[in-house]
């Protein structure tokens, strides 16, 4: 059922105003875009986009949808857009009930989508070095000091007769 929505939402969509209205990408990209969209709204949030309100729109552009863009995709970075006027397009032909949401939440995403897009699926930065890796900041306890409980024990005698020290 989905696949044939999906399929029917672009094709109104590519008929409409709003997508001859926009410049970039082709109708070629924009159907990319589109189908990446809708893909996630009805298979992974498992609701239809007209339903979506601007938490949805966040969680949809900054977690879900830069996992179906390559890092260097062209057509990736003009998303935004063609959402955009997916949501005009959608207002235009039925009821949408969180439509003023929608758009303040396109708009308030956009910046973190571009960043999440940027560091690809993997988490990898688009330079090609990784995240440098989290370290623990406390100091370690040894098995003769003091324990950190405040009994005045050491280590060994109180907290750390749980752990086989």
């Amino acid at each position: 059922m989905s696949k044939k929505q999906i399929l029917l939402d672009i094709a109104a969509f590519l008929d409409s105003g709003p997508s001859v209205m926009l410049s970039a990408p082709d109708r070629d990209g924009q159907r990319k875009v589109l189908e990446a969209f809708l893909e996630v709204c009805y298979n992974e949030l498992g609701t239809a986009p007209r339903f979506l309100d601007g938490d949805g729109i966040r969680t949809v552009l900054t977690a879900r949808l830069p996992r179906h863009f390559k890092a260097k995709d062209a057509v990736a970075k003009l998303a935004p857009d063609v959402i955009g006027a997916f949501l005009e397009h959608l207002t235009g032909i039925e009821s949408v009930p969180f439509a003023f949401e929608m758009r303040l939440g396109l708009q308030d995403a956009e910046p973190a989508y571009l960043e999440a897009l940027a560091k690809g699926p993997e988490g990898v930065l688009a330079t090609g070095r990784k995240p440098d890796p989290f370290k623990h900041g406390a100091v370690k306890l040894g098995r003769n000091d003091p324990c950190s409980c405040g009994s005045g024990k050491k280590y060994k005698k109180c907290h750390g007769k749980k752990h086989g020290a």
